[in-house]
């Protein structure tokens, strides 16, 4: 099936499944449109940024390399020159969607002889171009959301690179600013995961008797009623920053080191109260939810990784926030 096949029936799907504001959301996400009002041409805008919002086009992020993970800058995909923009060579993992992408946003070294984050630019990758290769990796609940990408000699046109040729660096600095510091997605997530708790703790799970009662379980719950309204403001600290057009900084750390930790503790409540059910993530007669609420709790062990991990956030944060020295 064509690429753009697939994509029109992962949106009917998610649309079907009532998840359609959250395939738009996931379009603009992984597109990061801000980047691209912030450091796109005036005729990249008009090109790509139509199409975001109502998920017509899919976006990814081809930044993470097998080598090249918590520590970016040491990534090795190549942007060679050529007749009229350049041929990057190279391979990405963990890709979100990539599937299902008609474009992606890549990070290639332009400047073999630059160390670290100097010599990168930041393109427009088009995903059904020659030599783009999409290969899903099955997760540990069954699905397969992201993938390797693998990058043989594809042509990106010099009307496709996002700002200066050795200007990646910065501008991938307002992507991961944007996937950090703006969390709605994580927030209407984990309410509905609060609302699931309160019901399991009220109501019990294979006839035992309700928790509710229990003053451990109530003081979790109270606890993760708070957390979820820290996550509420923090996205509206951020939303009106935003609206200020106020660049997000390192503290966008902060909303997902928060939210992120704030997931695990309370998946971690949820599989105390789902018992031995709790190991059921198939469908079937035993899985409660159909097994939704166990696949969770398995996607969302990941929270503290994807996007940068927690050790990665309290780096920053401490260095470029707190203005603490570097450790050696």
């Amino acid at each position: 099936m064509a690429a753009g096949a697939r994509a029109a029936v992962y949106r009917r799907g998610t649309v079907a499944r009532g998840g359609g504001r959250c395939a738009a959301r996931l379009a603009a996400d992984a597109a990061r449109r801000p980047t691209l009002i912030a450091h796109g041409t005036e005729e990249q805008k008009r090109r790509f940024l139509p199409p975001i919002l109502p998920a017509d086009e899919l976006w990814c992020q081809l930044f993470s390399e097998p080598g090249a993970g918590s520590d970016l800058t040491a990534l090795r995909t190549r942007a060679e020159p050529a007749a009229g923009g350049w041929l990057v060579s190279g391979q990405k993992v963990w890709t979100s969607y990539a599937q299902f992408a008609r474009w992606g946003i890549l990070l290639a070294r332009t400047d073999a002889a630059a160390p670290g984050a100097k010599g990168l630019g930041f393109f427009v990758c088009d995903m059904q171009a020659p030599g783009v290769s999409v290969r899903p990796l099955r997760q540990m609940t069954g699905s397969e959301e992201f993938n390797e990408v693998f990058l043989d000699g594809v042509f990106v046109p010099r009307a496709q690179l996002v700002g200066a040729e050795q200007q990646g660096w910065a501008i991938a600095g307002t992507t991961l600013a944007h996937e950090r510091g703006t969390s709605p997605r994580q927030l209407v997530i984990h309410r509905m995961l609060l609302d699931d708790l309160l019901h399991l703790a009220r109501d019990g799970v294979d006839g035992a008797a309700p928790r509710a009662a229990d003053p451990v379980i109530r003081q979790r719950l109270a606890q993760h009623f708070i957390d979820v309204e820290i996550t509420r403001l923090n996205s509206w600290r951020t939303l009106s920053r935003l609206a200020r057009r106020e660049p997000l900084g390192p503290e966008s750390s902060v909303v997902k080191l928060f939210w992120s930790e704030m997931s695990q503790r309370m998946h971690d409540t949820l599989m105390d109260l789902l018992g031995p059910r709790g190991l059921c993530w198939q469908p079937g007669a035993h899985a409660v939810g159909g097994g939704r609420l166990a696949r969770s709790y398995l996607y969302y062990r990941a929270a503290t990784l994807f996007a940068g991990t927690s050790e990665i956030q309290r780096n920053i944060l401490a260095e470029r926030v707190l203005g603490l020295p570097r450790a050696r």
